[in-house]
Formats: structure tokens, sequence, C-alpha cells
């Protein structure tokens, strides 16, 4: 994964093992990159969720449903 200007980070390139484990100084962008990535990769659950919270309970699937 690489990171370019993104909150106080300006330049990170990391390869995620079985347990890799973000270290630095508090307030520098760790804990909001993981939560960008994690939005990412569970994309079509983030938007049914709140499509949810947004139009009422189970209009999720109407965001995520293909039109054909």
């Amino acid at each position: 994964m690489a990171i370019r200007n993104f909150a106080e980070i300006s330049k990170a390139d990391r390869t995620f093992g079985d347990l890799t484990v973000p270290v630095g100084a508090q307030g520098t962008g760790k804990s909001l990159a993981l939560q960008w990535l994690k939005a990412a990769v569970d994309d079509k659950r983030v938007v049914k969720a709140l499509a949810d919270l947004i139009s009422g309970t189970g209009m999720g699937g109407a965001w995520t449903q293909r039109v054909t």
C-alpha cells in the first residue's frame, strides 16, 4: 500500500503481513489511514450501511444492486 500526502503522512509504502502494527507519534494519521483502507475494502457494505442510515433500514439494497 502506498500513501502520499494524506493527513500528516507525506509518504508511506507498506506491505501488510499477518500482523502489521503501525507505529508513530500521536496525531500522525495512522488510525485515519487504516480507517480509509477499511472503507475501501468494505466499499459495498459501507454504501449499504450509509444508505440504510440516511434513507431507512432496507434501502441500502437499492444502492448496491446493478441495473441492467
